[in-house]
């Protein structure tokens, strides 16, 4: 129980990255209040909870109905995996994140901020919607190992809300060089996984 737990609580910390986050988010409150900026937080993470595990529970089913094996799914979510781990390598995935954050801080309305962009797709976005997905192929549906299953994708969840708390009390603490090293590390981290995704996918739809 314990290494699959480490497993995907590593895969998700890369795939959501929450400490990334945390400078996009000071930038994005930084003139609001602090009731605002919690309220921001709970909704993020509220909406971020709902989607991924949504698509935990109910994601390989709805494969199934529209007749598309897992191991598919986990070929070309594997795929996405390595873009998304080339993007972090060549620090065009912090860049791309900034850009979404600037659009969306045009908005007043804190609701809408707390779901675009930092539920979407700061948090839950597509990489960690296919790991929910995957993840929850590796358990059978219903029993309590597959409800402990979506554990791991919760804690790093809320890491990022802790990640974005923090940030908002402490604004000196994540320097971008300290934020650029843990991106290339987990950069590297992710491309290893995300190729042994591709490998597993592989090996059940042809073994």
């Amino acid at each position: 129980m314990i290494e699959p737990f480490i497993g995907t609580f590593l895969l998700a910390m890369v795939v959501i990255d929450p400490l990334s986050i945390a400078p996009i988010f000071l930038a994005l409150v930084a003139n609001y209040s602090k009731p605002e900026i919690n309220r921001i937080i709970y909704m993020a993470i509220f909406t971020s909870i709902f989607i991924l595990a949504t698509f935990y529970m109910f994601g390989s089913i709805f494969l199934a109905k529209i007749g598309v094996d897992v191991s598919s799914f986990r070929i070309i979510g594997g795929i996405l995996l390595v873009y998304v781990a080339i993007e972090m390598m060549f620090n065009k995935r912090t860049e791309r994140k900034i850009d979404t954050a600037d659009k969306a801080a045009r908005t007043e309305e804190l609701d809408s901020l707390a779901i675009f962009p930092l539920a979407i797709p700061l948090i839950a976005g597509p990489a960690a919607m296919t790991l929910a997905i995957v993840t929850s192929g590796n358990n059978d549906f219903g029993n309590i190992q597959h409800l402990l299953g979506f554990l791991p994708i919760f804690t790093v969840i809320l890491l990022a809300g802790v990640s974005m708390k923090m940030a908002s009390m402490a604004k000196f603490i994540l320097t971008p060089v300290v934020t650029l090293v843990i991106q290339r590390v987990f950069g590297l981290i992710l491309g290893a996984l995300a190729a042994q995704f591709i490998i597993d996918g592989l090996k059940e739809a042809f073994i």
